[in-house]
């Protein structure tokens, strides 16, 4: 049992890792269906017995969880990107609307 979890972590370990590489170059399309995968795969794995919590285990969570943090700060940045994106268009329209006004 204890080696089918730790499959299936590494599995999910898999899917942060690509999801990172996908997030540094700009592939933000594809992101959600590895999420999908990967919640799946997590929700299969825990919780963890206590026999299951081996140094094994633990190594993979950890990688995991450093590179989904690494993960979420690079979508941070792209939302704030994107939202003075909108502010910037925003802004162009209404001066187009005002000047078609006038």
């Amino acid at each position: 049992m204890l080696h089918n979890k730790l499959t299936q972590l590494k599995r999910a370990a898999d899917l942060t890792s690509t999801m990172l590489q996908m997030a540094e170059a700009g592939q933000w399309s594809g992101l959600s269906e590895f999420q999908k995968q990967r919640t799946e795969l997590l929700q299969q794995c825990f919780p963890l017995e206590a026999d299951q919590q081996t140094a094994d285990v633990r190594v993979v969570i950890e990688t995991m969880i450093e590179q989904n943090q690494q993960l979420e700060q690079l979508c941070r940045k792209a939302q704030q990107s994107l939202q003075l994106e909108l502010q910037s268009l925003n802004k162009n329209r209404k001066a187009v609307a005002a000047y078609q006004s006038n």
